[in-house]
């Protein structure tokens, strides 16, 4: 981000105020109290945030800016590709395997980052599908586009785990997403070594994983190394698998006229915590930490 020229003459903020109370100010000025999403994520929200202190000189650039990337938590999702015009791909390009998600975070600032949250999922552009004849047949499904998505976010992750404070793999899918597009990119990178490497040396005791969906959910933490001899793939099949099964019942119960039938008709309905359906695909939480280990 450009910042102007230093002023010639003193500044009280600069010369007057210690540095622990300027870094306070900062810190309210450009730390959000929400993950910060991308352009195509975000849907229009605002985060209330006061960038513009960042342009005002060199050392106030410097202060605050380790700040903005160290204390905020930066949610990455991918970019379908009918979505990033010609000129939107000159801001978000800085190599081919970069510019797959959003927000755009330049490699520069990589080692500044301390939280991250990743979203799984890969929304295809609408002009692409998974799903051609031929492919619907295949057994290994595949999809270029989230290829590069599972590529750019080992990249990644191979720069910024060792040092991260926390991370959380998210799996938010819309209600108009179908299974088999939802599962593409856990099949790619399940079969990707350098991810589930990348994963699993992230140094810390646990990994919240968390798929949402808008009728239900499911919330397990997870120990990094766990990625490497367990499919992430086999627990988001068995996660939709509980999905559709919780969706069935819910049909079934609003069929007979029971409460929950009634709740829907009214807009009321609870969403569903998953966890009682989820068989043993992975080993069962420790009673003691409730991490799956």
């Amino acid at each position: 981000m450009p910042y102007e020229q230093p002023p010639t003459d003193n500044c009280f903020f600069l010369d007057k105020i210690p540095v622990e109370i300027r870094l306070q100010i900062y810190e309210y000025l450009v730390v959000a109290n929400e993950p910060l999403k991308g352009r195509t994520a975000r849907n229009g929200a605002r985060y209330g945030l006061s960038l513009p202190i960042l342009r005002t000189n060199r050392q106030v650039y410097d202060e605050a800016q380790d700040l903005f990337f160290g204390k905020n938590t930066f949610y990455i999702t991918s970019i379908p590709e009918d979505e990033i015009s010609n000129k939107d791909k000159a801001n978000y390009s800085v190599s081919e395997n970069q510019q797959r998600f959003d927000p755009p975070l330049h490699p520069q600032r990589w080692d500044q980052l301390r939280h991250l949250a990743v979203d799984l999922v890969y929304y295809p552009g609408k002009t692409n599908s998974v799903d051609t004849p031929r492919e619907a047949r295949d057994s290994k499904p595949s999809d270029p586009g989230a290829t590069a998505y599972i590529s750019s976010l080992t990249t990644l992750l191979s720069t910024t785990g060792p040092t991260l404070h926390s991370f959380t793999l998210t799996a938010c899918v819309s209600e108009s997403f179908c299974a088999r597009k939802s599962l593409i990119s856990f099949f790619i990178c399940d079969r990707n070594a350098p991810f589930v490497h990348a994963l699993a040396a992230i140094p810390l005791g646990a990994v919240p994983v968390k798929f949402e969906f808008p009728d239900c959910f499911y919330h397990v933490d997870v120990k990094p190394g766990l990625f490497v001899s367990k499919s992430i793939l086999l627990l988001a099949c068995q996660v939709m698998f509980c999905q559709s099964q919780v969706r069935i019942d819910r049909l079934l119960e609003a069929f007979e006229g029971d409460k929950v039938g009634r709740r829907e008709e009214e807009g009321r309905v609870e969403r569903m915590d998953l966890g009682p359906y989820i068989g043993a695909v992975w080993p069962r939480r420790s009673k003691e930490t409730g991490v799956v280990a």
